[in-house]
């Protein structure tokens, strides 16, 4: 199992070959984490303790925990190495990014008991947004996935998450996704968008009014975790003739506005 055995080409999943780069990057990062792992069991390990548990020489073991060390996920105490805190501080961003979503979670259900329409919570994950909660309240309107990944530039949701954005931040994921056009109402001008996103900005919420799927409308407000940045959008949907424009602009946007800032004060404090 030693990390320098010569080894044939990795195939893809597509049958394809992976060029030799690109198979000692993954053969590297194999035993970065069965390292780790292997640390993790311990309270604390040498080079041979290592190198005999994962079966890789102590060459490489000695190797990668430099590597670990510089960048602070292992100290070196006489020799003996532990895992240092640096774990301990990404733990702890998943684990306020947990607790966001959970208490988005728990606010949603309140919220589609309050107004009587579908709640769903959305996350920003790269340039897209994920729907990761959906509580549809008294009606069962099919058109939400949950996990379903979607654009932002066409949702309620995308747009209120888009807001917290610079202007340039903004173009730059544009430049990478596009605005695809997803119905007749859809905004596919960069600009038009951006004086779109100006609005939001000043008011707090974000409309929908049937940019991603015809007959479906909603409104949606973002809250930014104060330590890990990560962005969570809660939004009120459903079908147009339920959501008339005065309504989502009234009622509904502070309903939406009332919860997000609820949850706003409950992640900070």
């Amino acid at each position: 199992m030693d990390d320098d055995r010569t080894h044939s080409p990795a195939v893809k999943a597509d049958g394809e070959f992976e060029s030799s780069s690109q198979s000692t990057a993954v053969k590297s990062n194999r035993t970065l984490f069965a390292i780790i792992e292997a640390l993790q069991s311990r309270n604390e390990a040498g080079v041979t303790e290592l190198a005999n548990e994962t079966g890789f020489s102590k060459g490489t073991v000695h190797k990668h925990l430099q590597s670990l060390e510089q960048e602070g996920f292992v100290v070196n105490g006489d020799g003996k190495y532990r895992l240092g805190f640096k774990f301990l501080t990404m733990g702890g961003a998943l684990r306020d990014e947990i607790d966001l979503c959970h208490q988005a979670n728990v606010k949603a259900s309140e919220l589609g008991k309050e107004t009587g329409q579908m709640v769903l919570v959305s996350v920003k994950e790269r340039d897209y947004g994920i729907f990761t909660y959906i509580d549809r309240s008294r009606y069962n309107i099919k058109n939400f996935l949950l996990g379903e990944r979607f654009q932002l530039h066409a949702t309620a949701s995308g747009k209120a998450m888009l807001a917290a954005h610079s202007d340039e931040e903004i173009k730059e994921i544009v430049d990478t996704q596009g605005l695809s056009q997803l119905t007749s109402n859809t905004v596919t001008d960069v600009d038009e968008l951006l004086e779109k996103i100006d609005v939001i900005r000043e008011r707090g919420y974000a409309l929908n009014m049937e940019e991603r799927q015809r007959g479906i409308r909603a409104v949606s407000a973002s809250v930014i975790h104060p330590n890990t940045g990560m962005a969570c959008a809660m939004t009120v949907a459903g079908p147009a003739h339920r959501l008339p424009r005065e309504e989502l602009e009234g009622t509904y946007a502070n309903a939406v506005l009332g919860a997000v800032n609820e949850l706003e004060l409950e992640i900070r404090y």
